[in-house]
């Protein structure tokens, strides 16, 4: 077997635990848990669209702030998976965003504080999670319904973001 036929398996493996890991554990917001209705504001296409632009904010404003870097797309990542009461709404997870290396250590309160404030100015509260040790930072936060992001740096650098449960559509 050849080391591209591999990769694409291993991909395709990836992207099938993925999916089935979404479809397990269903939406993960807490209005979900508690039985609430999803967010009935947004269907999940536009809630799609409008996390993507959360997403395309964050990346534009460090381009803005400490100089573009090459961001990528995850191609094998994203998807979607169905939540909500009687699993009537879906919830997606965004392709990855990611680039290989970091912002300088120097930089890094500046480019936490970047991150939390472009997640305020759309949504998101104050991160329940922010890890800072000396060579990795991560930020978690989530916003009223249930959508929630990551921005990671370490060795790389990587913003995941997820939709919370919406209407399917």
């Amino acid at each position: 077997m050849e080391q591209g036929d591999r990769r694409m398996m291993r991909s395709r493996a990836l992207a099938l635990l993925l999916g089935a890991t979404l479809a397990l554990t269903g939406c993960t917001s807490d209005k979900d848990k508690a039985g609430e209705p999803m967010d009935s504001t947004l269907t999940i296409d536009q809630a799609v669209d409008h996390y993507n632009a959360f997403s395309d904010a964050v990346i534009d404003r460090l381009g803005a702030e400490f100089g573009t870097r090459p961001w990528e797309t995850a191609a094998d990542s994203g998807g979607r998976a169905y939540c909500g009461e009687g699993d009537s709404g879906l919830e997606a997870v965004l392709p990855r965003r990611r680039f290989e290396g970091t912002y300088p250590i120097e930089q890094r309160d500046a480019v936490r504080d970047l991150v939390i404030a472009v997640g305020k100015e759309n949504g998101f509260r104050d991160p329940e999670l922010v890890v800072e040790r000396p060579d990795y930072l991560k930020i978690v936060a989530e916003d009223e319904v249930g959508a929630r992001y990551t921005f990671a740096m370490s060795v790389n650098t990587i913003l995941s973001t997820s939709t919370g449960c919406h209407a399917a559509g």
